[in-house]
């Protein structure tokens, strides 16, 4: 598994590390503007006519600084988060192609809102998923992510129900489908504890807790 800020054979860690200038390290793998390095690192992406949204967090903003990129500020759509534009930068089709969004996100504030994030070799970053979020759905199909397929998973979804659980279904690569119920506070406690974004540890976790039990061969011994 590739990541920004560790050597192979370390630890995996869920996102780049921001502290670095980003635009450098991101170029030595092909990406080329600042639409690419949002798709690369897994940023949720939100689209607004042709301008590319991002909910300000450290990474969002670390990117736009680096590729020199300047951006207008405004809250989401339930009014309690801040954002950022940047005007006519939403990702082409051939950088969709590029870094394929396999991932969907669906948010329900004042109208519903579709977003999509590229799950790759950085990981992935969807800010404050307990605010607004009524799914998040990775599909293989679309495009294999590298991180999914080390986890053993083909897919994932995860949506929210009417008093605020999230049912988690998980398709591992061997066809097994496993389903949870977690609580609003068990789904806060698998977030990125300094971002408050579900990741790649999020998923780490999910995967960990919710990984079947390796199916014993019932043939007779010889």
């Amino acid at each position: 598994m590739k990541n920004l800020t560790q050597e192979a054979g370390a630890s995996p860690v869920a996102s780049p590390d921001i502290s670095k200038n980003l635009k450098d390290t991101l170029s030595v793998e092909g990406v080329e503007n600042i639409r690419e390095a949002m798709l690369a690192t897994g940023v949720e992406l939100i689209r607004r006519e042709k301008d590319l949204c991002v909910y300000s967090t450290g990474l969002s903003i670390s990117l736009l600084q680096d590729f020199g990129i300047g951006a207008s500020f405004f809250l989401d759509p339930c009014g309690d988060h801040l954002m950022r534009s940047v005007r006519a930068m939403y990702p082409t089709d051939k950088e969709l192609a590029k870094f394929p969004a396999n991932v969907e996100i669906v948010r329900t504030g004042h109208k519903e809102v579709r977003s999509v994030a590229h799950w790759g070799v950085y990981g992935l970053d969807i800010p404050h998923p307990t605010d607004g979020v009524s799914s998040i759905r990775y599909s293989a199909a679309i495009a294999p992510s590298p991180q999914a397929e080390e986890l053993g998973i083909s897919s994932f979804s995860i949506e929210r129900g009417v008093r605020g659980e999230m049912e988690v279904s998980i398709e591992f690569s061997d066809g097994q489908i496993v389903e949870r119920t977690l609580s609003g506070q068990e789904f806060s406690a698998i977030l990125s504890p300094h971002s408050n974004a579900f990741s790649l540890l999020s998923i780490q976790s999910l995967v960990s807790d919710m990984a079947p039990e390796p199916k014993i061969s019932e043939s007779p011994a010889p």
